[in-house]
């Protein structure tokens, strides 16, 4: 119990995460959807199918990647790491202060990353009370800190932790990035900065551009610069994990410099969008 609102149940099969994909060239978004139980390690557990969607020009592919199972039980969730065994992967029942480990994928080539709460509190959401908590992500090993948020049921905001690679400091987006879209039978949630919980290929030239944006360096610093092959000038905004604009601008050419030493440590989605109405995405970190 927290604030005398009862833990809520995660993972009801049929439940669906949409999360943004960007890496380098590719744009598109990778579902993860719980579709029946499983046993592993003597533990029952959920087991959720991975599918990534993403497109290269007017190519569109659909790759199907290994599935996952998760287990919890009073706001514990824990995920299976195969030769491993489960690890936690969110504590709803943590204070201000406590910490908790990244679940490591077998690599295990950060295994010093790890989750800070910072703050907690509740979050009306389709009638339900559901608790929350703001998060730093510790990445000892490369000297730096994101924040993010949990919230019960739906997850992180900003990254999508499980399974992810911490080699690249959860730059990897293989599994998925910023969450766009949540809906189980009683939760629709969707991000403020999401049009649309799945892009339309039909249209995906058009939305996403023909050439995928590309920031670097990425992670950076104050500094970065745009990457939009065939676009001469375009309008750019900066939003955080909640959908804010931190930052806009109009941007002459793509080696313009965008100068962001006011915008604070933590994962953002850059949107840029050409004067004929051509729109694409993608994430950056800043250190």
């Amino acid at each position: 119990m927290a604030g005398g609102v009862a833990a809520q149940g995660w993972f009801p099969i049929g439940t669906s995460w949409t999360y943004n994909y960007a890496d380098q060239l590719f744009t598109g978004y990778v579902t993860h959807v719980v579709t029946g139980d499983s046993v592993l390690d003597g533990q029952s557990c959920r087991v959720i199918d991975v599918t990534r969607t993403y497109w290269l020009g007017s190519n569109v592919y659909t790759l199907h990647l290994d599935p996952y199972c998760v287990h919890e039980s009073n706001g514990l969730s824990l995920i299976h790491i195969p030769g491993v065994g489960f690890d936690t992967l969110y504590n709803m029942n943590a204070g201000v202060g406590d910490r908790w480990n990244l679940s490591p994928l077998p690599e295990q080539c950060d295994s010093t990353s790890y989750l800070e709460v910072v703050d907690t509190g509740l979050a009306a959401i389709d009638g339900m009370q559901l608790r929350w908590m703001a998060v730093d992500v510790h990445f000892p090993e490369l000297n730096w800190v994101f924040q993010d948020t949990i919230i019960e049921k739906i997850g992180t905001l900003v990254s999508y932790f499980p399974p992810q690679n911490f080699c690249l400091a959860a730059v990897d987006g293989s599994e998925g990035g910023s969450l766009r879209c949540y809906h189980d039978a009683q939760i629709n949630f969707q991000a403020t900065w999401a049009d649309v919980c799945e892009i339309p290929l039909a249209i995906a030239d058009q939305s996403a551009g023909s050439v995928a944006l590309v920031p670097y360096p990425n992670p950076g610093d104050a500094s970065i610069r745009i990457n939009w092959p065939g676009q001469r000038s375009f309008d750019l905004e900066v939003k955080d994990a909640l959908g804010r604009i931190v930052h806009r601008e109009h941007l002459f050419r793509e080696s313009d410099n965008v100068e962001l030493p006011h915008v604070k440590a933590g994962v953002y989605n850059l949107l840029v969008t050409s004067p004929d109405g051509t729109r694409a995405s993608a994430k950056w970190i800043k250190q």
